[in-house]
């Protein structure tokens, strides 16, 4: 059996290099561990010939038309048979087809089944074969993304669709494909949120689709103008005029900073204990971006990303030592009374709508309000009970991604604090992870052993939403491709392992040059681990992992040559394929990067001046192919000019 290497609208049929790349045992179903039979006469696909149509809702909303349209591209290119998209109106008796979504047919079909599993879902999906037909329906509240997640792994049974990236789509070449038997499975991921931040992904809403994430920054399910640091920014902003006043001078009581007229991230917060006028002010704002977003699901109410400015006045203090216990408490709640007017205002005008409100807990509220009792931690009181919609996005910030959480020497404040949360706020806890050195974009940073451990640990304490940050404000170099396709299988599935999806990835998206760019990954992760282990730092998010101590010159020299060795391996490709030549020498130099960035970092005095101009041109003409800008958070601008002089 062949693969067959798709772009978005082509495909590229690569040989016998296909042929090696068939038995990839990787990929699984979800957490449910449920795998359809296969009926072995009969036939959505004979002989590149079918009676199936896709059926879709008369009114189909973006991802149920998409999902069809998935199915239908890569069904064909697999079998060569035409399938046609339908409404369910259209649909006769004696039709068979794949039915999407909310349509009349599955309504028919399944009125006696109970969908309740499918409840405040945002990602599960319900898929059964019924009279030679299949059906995927998911919670009719949302936006159909579990029925478009079902179409995928549909493909992947039917074909052996996998999509590692936008350019490199993999499916089989089968002229007959089975029908497959789904005793009514309900397919519940690891975690029914899942989202990547990072620049790439930002920006291409396609790609996360296609990996199964929610896009925060840019997608339909947050309302991205709250997302983040939003409390005085988007919410109560000092320099805002009521009655012809601005807030800084009519209501400075409101804020931590008295004397700020202007709204700013780092220096001011809110008052929580302000009262009624304050909790009015801010559920009147939630209303307004309520009216302006009608489908969004998700708006935050984050504090500002400060530590230092957090109200310390009478009310606030007296708050704490009554009944608030921390500023987390108090924060919760100020929003349980916010709740209570915003969703009051929605069962009146948008009744049935579901919004989910998140605050932040990181710096001075990453402390759960809670206390332990008998041996359990247990919510201090009934104040600080979050309401049932108000959902909390946990931000270890000093976390070490380098090892578990349950090392107790480095995670264990991080492990308590998550545990402590799950006991106030079970169920609708989200976490904020990191996946990048925010000082050194172009050195690799040290999670790829410990993604899976943490993510297990965070799913057994309650985590319904998993979230991880990379660099937002440019692409990066440092293995971001295989980042984002392995995190979002592991968010998806939590059974699946690491190295095996990591090793899959590189086989496929570097193809001839597999071997010696997995040797380098290795190597690489081999310097780190030893880094840790013997200088006891290395994972947090701001550690100096750009040093001679990991990367000596002749380490960075060996790398050079497995790069070398690399493009040697794709030189064939050339003349008989220039397009994936192309393609892999990109893909490769990209990786290279982070080689170049190190040696004229560390190693410019050891380099000849032939070598320097050979770099330079590389890093110059690369980091403008791939929009890579910056090599820190918030840092100047790349000058190759100036790095190489």
């Amino acid at each position: 059996m062949k693969k067959a290497l798709t772009k978005i609208l082509s495909f590229i049929a690569i040989g016998s290099f296909l042929v090696g790349c068939q038995g990839r045992g990787s990929n699984k179903n979800s957490d449910t561990n449920q795998e359809p039979d296969v009926i072995k006469d009969k036939y959505i696909v004979n002989n590149s010939r079918t009676d199936y149509s896709i059926v879709i809702p008369k009114e189909a909303n973006k991802n149920e038309r998409s999902a069809a349209e998935t199915l239908v591209t890569y069904l064909g290119k697999s079998s060569g048979a035409k399938f046609a998209i339908i409404s369910d109106i259209d649909v006769t008796s004696n039709m068979h087809y794949i039915s999407l979504g909310r349509t009349t047919l599955f309504a028919r079909q399944f009125e006696d089944v109970s969908m309740a599993k499918l409840d405040d879902k945002i990602s599960s999906y319900f898929i059964s074969t019924k009279s030679e037909n299949i059906y995927i329906y998911s919670n009719p509240n949302e936006r159909g993304e579990g029925t478009l997640y079902g179409a995928y792994d549909l493909l992947h049974k039917l074909v052996d669709y996998e999509y590692y990236a936008s350019d490199e789509i993999y499916f089989s070449f089968k002229t007959s494909i089975n029908l497959l038997k789904y005793d009514n499975f309900f397919i519940e991921p690891t975690f029914d949120g899942r989202s990547i931040g990072n620049f790439h992904l930002i920006y291409n809403q396609d790609v996360c689709d296609h990996l199964r994430t929610i896009n925060q920054y840019r997608g339909s399910e947050w309302y991205s103008q709250t997302y983040g640091h939003s409390q005085v920014t988007q919410f109560v902003r000092p320099e805002d005029v009521v009655d012809g006043v601005p807030l800084y001078q009519s209501h400075k009581d409101w804020f931590s900073n008295k004397s700020a007229t202007k709204a700013e991230t780092t220096n001011n917060q809110l008052c929580w204990s302000a009262g009624e006028e304050l909790e009015e002010y801010v559920a009147n704002r939630f209303i307004h971006y309520f009216q302006i977003n009608k489908e969004a699901t998700y708006f935050m109410f984050g504090q500002e990303d400060n530590s230092n400015w957090f109200c310390d006045c009478e009310k606030c203090q007296r708050a704490l030592e009554e009944y608030a216990v921390n500023y987390a408490g108090l924060q919760i709640i100020f929003m349980n009374h916010v709740i209570a007017k915003t969703e009051a205002w929605l069962k009146e005008n948008q009744p049935g709508r579901q919004v989910r409100y998140v605050v932040f807990a990181y710096y001075a509220t990453k402390n759960a309000p809670c206390v332990e009792h008998k041996g359990s931690w247990v919510p201090a009181n009934d104040y600080v009970v979050p309401h049932k919609d108000l959902y909390i996005l946990y931000a270890p910030i000093t976390c070490n991604f380098a090892v578990p959480l349950e090392n107790e020497y480095y995670n264990s404040n991080t492990l308590l604090e998550l545990k402590q949360w799950n006991a106030v706020a079970g169920g609708r806890v989200m976490v904020y992870f990191y996946d990048t050195n925010f000082r050194h974009y172009f050195a690799n940073f040290y999670n790829f052993g410990t993604v899976k451990a943490m993510y297990q640990t965070a799913k057994e304490q309650g985590v319904t939403y998993m979230y991880t940050q990379g660099a937002t404000d440019s692409n990066t170099a440092g293995f971001s491709d295989m980042r984002e396709y392995v995190e979002s299988k592991l968010m998806w599935n939590i059974n699946l392992d690491y190295e095996e999806l990591a090793k899959d990835f590189i086989i496929h998206y570097f193809k001839d040059a597999s071997e010696e760019i997995y040797e380098y990954y290795q190597t690489m992760k081999d310097r780190l681990t030893e880094y840790h282990v013997t200088h006891n730092e290395g994972g947090g998010i701001y550690a100096g992992i750009a040093n001679t101590d990991i990367y000596p010159y002749s380490v960075l020299r060996y790398f050079t040559t497995l790069f070398d060795r690399a493009m040697e391996q794709i030189d064939g490709h050339k003349d008989t394929n220039p397009d994936l030549y192309n393609t892999l020498k990109a893909r490769i130099m990209r990786e290279y990067l982070s080689v170049i960035y190190l040696k004229i970092t560390l190693c410019k005095a050891d380099l000849t001046n032939e070598e320097k101009e050979e770099m330079k041109e590389i890093f110059k003409y690369y980091t403008g192919y791939f929009s890579i800008t910056r090599q820190s958070e918030n840092g100047t601008v790349i000058n190759p000019d100036v790095l190489f002089d």
